[in-house]
Parts: structure tokens; sequence; C-alpha cells
């Protein structure tokens, strides 16, 4: 299941990598001079590219202009973090928040830190702090309802995931997701129908396929079930997911 993510944003129940890549305008001192702000923005493209040695150095020109930026020192943060390096990354988002405690995007990526050290519950409360500051961040709300599904909190990550749902009642990763951790809580009825409708605006949206083939196959439907994970075994993203279904599922059926 779930592994910390943005920058992309692929399906939640598989997640991806990475954190926050905004410019929030975050300085201690005031008014930014506007080539900082420049430099910033296009190092922030650069990043989002994957332009790691380019990006970093448009950070370090913006703050160059502005030493006291905590925006770019976010983003120096992100470089760092693509490039595995967790404890300069702390350093510089710790900086950052040094200079402005208020960026809700510095504290989520403190939270990607922590989870790849290992360490959910850190990660939690770094992700609790951002939605603290921002109930409306999406990848704060995300990624904590990631952390609780992983953690075991269902009751906890369903919770959120009807926030996440009231924010973005388009999203139809998020209400995959909620179907996922419903069914698990065996509230198969209210899983069923948001796969549905799912379906109904994306007929071949992966998740909600596999989601619905699990519900089948825990139903008893085994003959549709196996149909479905043996069509999503291919799919690029959630293939192997749907392998490892489907082998239980073989495992799990009596010989005839």
């Amino acid at each position: 299941m779930p592994r910390p993510k943005r920058i992309a944003r692929p399906h939640v129940l598989l997640a991806v990598c990475a954190a926050v890549l905004v410019p929030l305008c975050g300085c201690a001192t005031g008014q930014l001079p506007s080539e900082a702000v420049v430099q910033d923005a296009r190092g922030a493209d650069l990043l989002a590219l994957g332009r790691l040695d380019e990006a970093e150095a448009r950070f370090r020109l913006a703050l160059e202009y502005q030493p006291r930026f905590a925006d770019a020192h976010v983003n120096l943060g992100l470089v760092a973090l693509a490039r595995g390096r967790l404890d300069e990354a702390e350093r510089a988002l710790r900086y950052a928040l040094a200079l402005n405690p208020d960026l809700a995007a510095a504290w989520v990526d403190l939270g990607v830190v922590a989870e790849r050290r290992g360490r959910p519950a850190g990660a939690m409360a770094h992700y609790r702090q951002a939605l603290a500051i921002d109930p409306g961040f999406v990848d704060a709300r995300q990624n904590l309802a990631r952390a609780l599904i992983l953690t075991g909190d269902l009751e906890g990550a369903r919770a959120q995931l009807l926030r996440l749902s009231a924010l973005r009642p388009d999203d139809d990763d998020a209400a995959v997701t909620l179907a996922y951790v419903e069914l698990r809580l065996g509230r198969h009825r209210s899983a069923r129908a948001r796969v549905a409708e799912v379906l109904r605006r994306a007929p071949d949206h992966a998740g909600a396929r596999l989601v619905r083939a699990i519900a089948r196959g825990m139903e008893g439907d085994l003959e549709r079930a196996t149909r479905a994970l043996e069509a999503l075994r291919t799919d690029p993203t959630l293939g192997q997911a749907a392998s490892v279904r489907l082998q239980a599922l073989r495992v799990a059926t009596p010989a005839p």
C-alpha cells in the first residue's frame, strides 16, 4: 500500500515520494526582492522536472537576493530530499520554519522526512501541525490519512478522508482510498457505492476497479473478482497489488 507522496500524484493507495513544491512568499523580513521571487519560482519549475542541479542553483541565487527567504530554504530542502539526503533536508526545513513557523508546506516536508526515517508518529505530528495552520492543505491531509492507514488506525484515516472528500468532492483517488478503508472496516455498502460513483465518472480508473475486485472477492463473487484481478495485472501502477490479491484469492479458494 502507500508510501510518501507528491510532486506528480499517482493513486493514493500506492502513493509516491516527495513533498510539497509551492512558492509561498515566506520571508522573515517583509517585502521580498522581486528577483528573489522570480528565481525561486523558476527553481520550483526545474525541481518539478527533476533537474535538481539547475533548481538548486536558482534557489541559492534567490537566497543571495534575500538570505531570509524561507520558501527558498524549503525548496532547497526538497532538493536534498530528492537526493535522499535526509539530514540536509531536515536542516533546511527547520531553518525555514525558524524564519516562518507558519509555513505549512515545510511541516509537510518534515513529515515526509520522518516517514522516510521510519518514524510514523513524528510524521503524523508534522502533518497535523500543517493542518493546524491550513486545514485546507490537501497534501497534508492526504499524507496524514495514508500514515494512519499504514499504522492501522482505519477509523482515523476514514475521518481524514471524509474531510478530504469534502474539500475535493471530484477527487477520484481520494474517493477510492476512502472506499478501500471502508471496505476494511466492513462498510461494504458505502465502499461499493463510492467505487460505483468513481467508475461512473471514470470507467477505466484502475484503483476503483481494484477495490471493486477486492470487494467481490470478500463477498464471495470469486469468478468476477478473479477476472478483474487478471485484467489488472498489467497495470503499470497497480499490477503488483492485483497480482498479490489474485494469489491470495487463489490460495483461499477451495480446489474443485
